[in-house]
């Protein structure tokens, strides 16, 4: 099976992280990535009572540099902004995601080593891409119940679900996020694009650790393993 994508995540308050920090610097030579660097510039936005407003673009907030970490793989990138830092890779296949996260549970173990590194949510996701007839016609039998208002086996459908429970590692409310979108292909065939995620809520008053992290990855796998099968 394909995965269109997938990403370990921390947020959190990552000012103080650039491409020349320490523990960036030893990511860079240890694994010998190429350095590429984002700009960015967002609005800056007054609360309004129902949601925000967004200045023009001409009042913004100072451009910030971030750095963009290539691995020589072509596949792995590490990507960084002030409230964010992940691991991705894309187009890959999905047996290979042990390797995945034995990768990105070092390079997170690097990272927080950074001094006054506050990580306030967790989240691991991905996009899995599947065109076998049999396994789509399985996951819409599993997902509705049959009904005359439409046929067994439709070629197009959508359906978005997400539920919340308790991490048991990490004693905290988590989302368990599921999304199904079978579509058509010029040829007439079909796939369906299988996306999950895994991740606290926003605001929760709690910090995480590097173990914590790895706790709930062990977590998101089990989650994962039920779209995947492996």
């Amino acid at each position: 099976m394909k995965e269109i994508s997938r990403q370990v995540v921390i947020f959190g308050k990552f000012n103080n992280v650039a491409y020349d920090t320490p523990e960036i610097k030893k990511i860079i030579e240890t694994y010998k990535c190429k350095v590429e660097f984002m700009q960015m510039s967002m609005p800056l936005q007054i609360s309004v009572p129902n949601g925000f407003f967004s200045l023009p673009p001409i009042v913004q907030q100072p451009i910030q540099v971030k750095p963009l970490l290539v691995f020589p793989d072509g596949i792995t990138r590490m990507v960084f902004s002030d409230d964010r830092i992940h691991v991705e890779q894309n187009n890959v296949e999905s047996d290979t995601y042990t390797a995945f996260l034995n990768l990105s549970d070092k390079l997170f173990e690097t990272i927080f080593e950074i001094t006054e590194l506050t990580v306030n949510r967790l989240a691991v996701n991905g996009v899995l891409e599947c065109s076998d007839d049999k396994t789509m016609d399985f996951l819409f039998r599993e997902t509705f119940k049959s009904s005359s208002k439409y046929c067994s086996s439709p070629k197009e459908w959508n359906v978005a679900i997400t539920s919340e429970t308790t991490s048991e590692a990490l004693n905290c409310q988590v989302n368990k996020m599921t999304t199904y979108q079978r579509m058509r292909l010029p040829d007439n065939s079909c796939k369906i694009l299988m996306m999950y995620d895994y991740n606290t809520f926003i605001d929760i008053n709690k910090q995480f650790i590097k173990s914590d992290l790895t706790a709930f990855t062990k977590e998101a796998v089990e989650f994962r393993f039920l779209f995947s099968g492996d």
